[in-house]
């Protein structure tokens, strides 16, 4: 099987900044990010999961320093936590198939009637360290707008899978009488640090 995934990161926030001196600014930034993820799996899965999204939040400092009316360079700091979740189901319909089941009497072979379902719900959170070091352009007063190179750092992370496991229907021994099928299972698994981060490191 394989997998691609294609990221994108919408921001918003809002900012503040108090003048320290005739030239230099000094301000603050709060706001959320929304997270979408592109995954394509080949060869293309009967039941394929549902696409990684999350919403997340951002704060952090900068300092305005002007080199004219126009252009300034805002330095920043900051910290990033994105929320990445995705859910996955698989279905399967057995119609009178032959399979081997544990009863209380033990393991039996016999027909089988039932749905099967089983689902997967991973909740993901990551923390970055950003560096901002983004160019201000102002070619009119109130409007603006900046370019420049931003660097990320993944500092941490934590990552909660839930598996649901359900089947329901009849069971029919070789040689015997029908019983009633009705299980359903429920697991979840925790992995903290660099267990929960390995993947997202390139």
């Amino acid at each position: 099987m394989r997998t691609q995934l294609r990221s994108f990161l919408f921001l918003a926030s809002l900012a503040g900044a108090t003048a320290v001196s005739a030239q230099i600014a000094v301000g603050g930034r709060v706001g959320a990010n929304y997270a979408i993820e592109s995954m394509r799996i080949q060869p293309d899965p009967k039941d394929p999961p549902t696409n990684p999204k999350g919403l997340g939040m951002v704060f952090g400092a900068y300092v305005e320093i002007p080199f004219s009316d126009m252009v300034g360079l805002r330095p920043e700091l900051g910290f990033s936590f994105r929320r990445i979740k995705m859910e996955a189901t698989q279905n399967k319909d057995y119609n009178n198939e032959q399979v081997i089941m544990n009863t209380d009497q033990g393991q039996q072979q016999g027909a089988l009637t039932a749905k099967e379902e089983q689902k997967s719900v991973t909740d993901q959170r990551l923390q970055y360290f950003q560096i901002n070091v983004p160019i201000m352009i102002t070619p009119a007063e109130g409007f603006r707008f900046m370019v420049g190179p931003s660097f990320n750092f993944l500092m941490g992370g934590k990552q909660t899978t839930d598996d649901t496991y359900t089947l329901k229907g009849t069971f029919t021994p070789n040689g015997g009488q029908q019983q009633q099928v009705n299980v359903d299972n429920f697991e979840t698994s925790d992995k903290k640090g660099s267990t929960a981060i390995k993947h997202f490191r390139k």
